[in-house]
């Protein structure tokens, strides 16, 4: 578990970096394209504390208890599909995902179509998740 913690890390570490050092283009479109791919990464990898990074910290309610992060880890994501996304008037974006998961325990599956809204954040240059973890 800690490896792939140590893995979901360096993903997100990397992709930062990158987009810091200048390797990646900073238009605000590249920084949304980018971050929606390492937030989907974190949610297929299972690595809700790295997910929670994405959470608007200006929004403290989104902020997953303990108790939400542990249950989180009883579930094993078996898809994520984007259903389509749509930049809004207010220069916000919205997207719905479709995530299937399966629960470690009772093998039990479920559907979840996670209503995505993100804000761009002009002073820290990035992109923040607005509608808290799909769980």
């Amino acid at each position: 578990m800690k490896k792939q913690t140590r893995k979901n890390s360096w993903s997100l570490l990397l992709t930062i970096a990158l987009t810091l050092s200048g390797c990646l283009p900073q238009s605000k479109d590249d920084l949304l394209q980018a971050t929606l791919l390492s937030y989907a990464q974190q949610i297929r990898w299972g690595s809700p504390l790295e997910a929670a990074r994405f959470l608007d910290p200006a929004l403290p309610d989104l902020q997953p208890t303990q108790f939400q992060i542990s249950r989180m880890g009883n579930y094993t994501v078996t898809a994520y599909r984007e259903l389509g996304g749509r930049q809004l008037a207010d220069g916000r974006y919205s997207q719905n995902v479709e995530i299937r998961m399966t629960n470690k325990f009772s093998a039990g599956q479920r559907t979840v179509i996670d209503k995505q809204n993100w804000r761009y954040d002009e002073a820290s240059h990035t992109w923040l998740l607005t509608t808290g973890l799909p769980y």
